[in-house]
């Protein structure tokens, strides 16, 4: 009787849903573990994605380019940047949640990793807008090697994110 127990037990704990995120390919596998592990503890936030956008076009636009104004970039998502952040010489990256509810704030996460590809620091910053629609992630130079993360309209110049803490 002991071992039929243990038997429903152990198949009840298997039925039970692993809270499984996928997460769009363009999220590389350097940064997969650390956003995974970050949306775990943050159940109520998802990914934001090209619909929470609607801008197709201006995706499309910033993918082919502009002539000589603008070099393509064919893997642009509107909530995703890569980049040094700190200066460190690392790849860093950022992203927008949603929140799966209307009383939580939008927030850009940016996750400054070490060499290994671990996050050594997380900073979050609220979006003051209450729709995104139109609005993105962008990379611009800084000093040295650091790249600055704006956040913006399309063909705005956007606004620097601010990574309080950040060396």
């Amino acid at each position: 009787m002991k071992l039929f127990s243990v038997i429903i037990v152990l198949a009840a704990t298997l039925a039970l849903p692993t809270h499984a995120i996928d997460l769009p390919k363009y999220v590389a596998a350097p940064y997969s573990k650390e956003l995974t592990r970050w949306l775990k503890a943050h159940p109520q936030y998802r990914l934001a994605n090209s619909v929470d956008c609607e801008c197709t076009e201006e995706i499309a636009t910033v993918r082919k380019g502009q002539g000589g104004v603008w070099k393509p970039m064919p893997g642009y998502e509107p909530y995703f940047a890569a980049a040094d952040f700190d200066g460190d010489g690392v790849k860093d990256f950022a992203v927008v949640v949603r929140p799966d509810t209307g009383t939580l704030p939008t927030k850009i996460v940016v996750f400054l990793l070490d060499r290994h590809g671990r996050a050594k620091e997380v900073v979050d910053s609220n979006v003051r807008e209450s729709r995104i629609d139109h609005f993105a992630l962008f990379v611009a130079p800084g000093e040295g090697k650091r790249k600055r993360l704006l956040w913006g309209a399309f063909a705005s110049e956007g606004e620097e994110v601010q990574l309080r803490g950040a060396h």
